[in-house]
């Protein structure tokens, strides 16, 4: 047993430092011989009975709660935040503010763009002779009115015809019936008397006659009947006069010639529908056959399409009537009834079936003599008619 000389605790012979007091103890066994020598004076531990340490016991040290490790880690994001979000702000800002300016560039410029082109007007490329017109607010079967535009390439019997819808108010997409891909793309320029028609990233040029002084006042040599005309004597064809005096050009088979140009050496002749050289009237074209039938340079050509007006009384000098009914459909055909009646006296009324050639022009088919046929111009804005058949051009107002 050891003792202590500090405070005389009696302690086991193992233990090197007092239990009660913590002195170092080098007292010998015995209480009587013990001189224990104290190196310091330490603070008084907890009693640990059974343990073997050589050190005082170390303290724990305290944790850290939980709350004040969220309050640390909520400051460090929040510091971390402020700029990230700030510098955000700034970038949608910037974002925000050139949406607007374009935008209002956008209006500025689109706003006072709005136009179409010219309904009922042939647009022509003078290098090509391709024509271009437009049906605008076409409706037919109950649909909703539609805008059509229709294609004529040089030498073409028939029109292609498309369906228009606006890109930005002066830009039309084309597109065929039934056709999801679009076909062309046509851009009304600022004066409205030209277009420029993109197709196949090829881009062509188109005006009105009205833009054409030189081509409308026929002395163009590149704006002549001649795109469409025939050459007399090709293919065994010429000219005949029957016994009622009328001319006519005939082919081998014995078929007239009609609504078409012959050109006869530097002549051109125009036969209307009836087959018989035409007088004083517009060919289905526009081009004015004069007194002889021959191409008359110098009368305008018609550039618009009108319409004769439905149910008006259209009469000549001795009383003889035309009335019409006529009708716009979806895809921009033009057609309907025309009835003719003769003044009282003569037992003659007539129905017939009525198809535009465009610029005006009309024939007129009887729906029971297919012998019986009319070639009819719309002049002074619907209000007057000019009939040509057999020889004999008619004037109806």
């Amino acid at each position: 047993m050891k003792y202590c000389g500090n405070c005389g605790h009696v302690n086991d012979d193992q233990f090197k430092f007092c239990s009660e007091c913590g002195c170092k103890l080098s007292c010998p066994e015995t209480k009587e011989t013990s001189e224990c020598v104290v190196a310091e004076k330490r603070p008084k531990p907890e009693p640990a009975s059974g343990r073997r340490d050589e050190e005082p016991p170390v303290q724990p040290k305290k944790k850290m709660s939980c709350w004040k490790k969220g309050c640390i880690v909520y400051c460090i994001m929040a510091v971390l935040a402020i700029p990230i979000f700030y510098l955000v702000w700034q970038i949608m800002k910037g974002d925000s503010e050139h949406n607007r300016i374009i935008k209002e560039k956008n209006e500025e410029v689109n706003a006072p763009s709005t136009r179409k082109p010219y309904a009922d007007v042939e647009y022509i490329n003078e290098a090509t002779g391709d024509k271009w017109g437009f049906v605008l607010g076409a409706t037919g079967d109950g649909s909703d009115p539609i805008d059509i535009a229709w294609y004529m390439g040089n030498g073409m019997q028939g029109r292609l015809m498309y369906e228009m819808r606006d890109v930005n108010g002066n830009r039309y997409n084309l597109y065929e019936e039934g056709q999801a891909e679009r076909s062309a793309t046509i851009y009304v320029c600022p004066n409205t008397d030209s277009i420029i028609v993109i197709r196949d990233g090829q881009e062509e040029y188109f005006v009105t006659t009205n833009a054409i002084d030189h081509a409308v006042s026929s002395i163009d040599p590149d704006y002549t009947p001649a795109r469409y005309a025939i050459k007399a004597g090709d293919n065994g064809g010429k000219w005949d006069v029957l016994q009622s005096g009328e001319t006519v050009y005939v082919f081998p088979s014995g078929e007239y010639a009609r609504s078409q140009w012959v050109k006869d050496g530097e002549t051109f002749y125009y036969v209307d529908v009836s087959g018989c050289r035409m007088l004083n009237n517009w060919a289905h074209d526009g081009f004015y056959a004069g007194a002889d039938g021959s191409w008359d340079k110098h009368v305008k050509c018609i550039d618009r399409n009108m319409l004769p007006q439905n149910g008006k009384a259209y009469k000549d000098q001795t009383g003889k009537t035309w009335t019409f009914q006529i009708k716009t459909t979806g895809d921009g055909t033009i057609s309907g009834k025309a009835h003719l009646a003769y003044p009282k006296g003569i037992d003659y009324e007539a129905d017939y079936n009525v198809k535009s050639f465009g610029s005006s022009a009309y024939s007129l088919h009887n729906v029971k003599d297919e012998f019986d046929c009319w070639h009819a111009v719309v002049l002074d804005e619907g209000s007057t008619l000019r009939v040509s058949g057999a020889g004999v051009t008619e004037m109806f107002k």
